[in-house]
């Protein structure tokens, strides 16, 4: 990527990209000197009980996992990343996973677009997602302590037009659980 032309000086303009995501997941294997994969199995994926292993496509021979895409997992799996995120990024006995005030700095408004964190989308209210293009996502509502998970298929990626139906359907649920 250090070959291609600067969209903006970092922070002035968003630009969602997924190969910018998948730049941090290569600066995030470089620094843990280790495979995602086998780094959010020992940290995260085993100690908080997930039910189902999950996979994670590579972007490269021999490892080198997508950072911005492409883990594999249950929907069951998918709603307990949420509650992980819901709980600060504890473990369910408490054990802190991610640096103290880790999901709070994650999940403000960017300089660049205020609906948008550290790969987190901003949804109003304090809640937020992890989106995916063809209709997956993780909503959490700390507020209203709700996590919904959401497996899609969409035909092709998402349209504008998509993302605002999909943050009303979430809005509507969590008001209807909320009741």
């Amino acid at each position: 990527m250090r070959h291609k032309p600067r969209f903006a000086p970092a922070g002035d303009v968003f630009n969602y990209n997924t190969a910018e995501t998948n730049l941090v997941g290569t600066l995030l294997r470089s620094a843990i000197g280790n495979n995602l994969s086998t780094y959010l199995s020992e940290k995260i994926w085993q100690p908080f009980g997930m039910e189902f292993s999950a996979s994670w496509n590579l972007s490269e021979a021999g490892g080198g996992e997508f950072g911005g895409s492409s883990l594999n997992a249950t929907l069951r799996n998918y709603a307990r990343i949420g509650l992980f995120a819901l709980n600060n990024g504890k473990l369910r006995d408490g054990t802190q996973v991610s640096p103290e005030g880790w999901m709070a700095e994650s999940t403000a408004p960017s300089q660049g677009l205020a609906s948008y964190g550290y790969l987190w989308w901003l949804m109003g209210n304090g809640s937020y997602a992890a989106s995916g293009i063809f209709g997956q996502a993780i909503h959490i509502d700390p507020l209203h302590n709700v996590v919904i998970a959401q497996h899609g298929a969409r035909e092709a990626a998402s349209l504008p037009g998509d993302w605002a139906l999909q943050t009303a359907f979430f809005h509507v649920l969590v008001a209807e659980l909320s009741r």
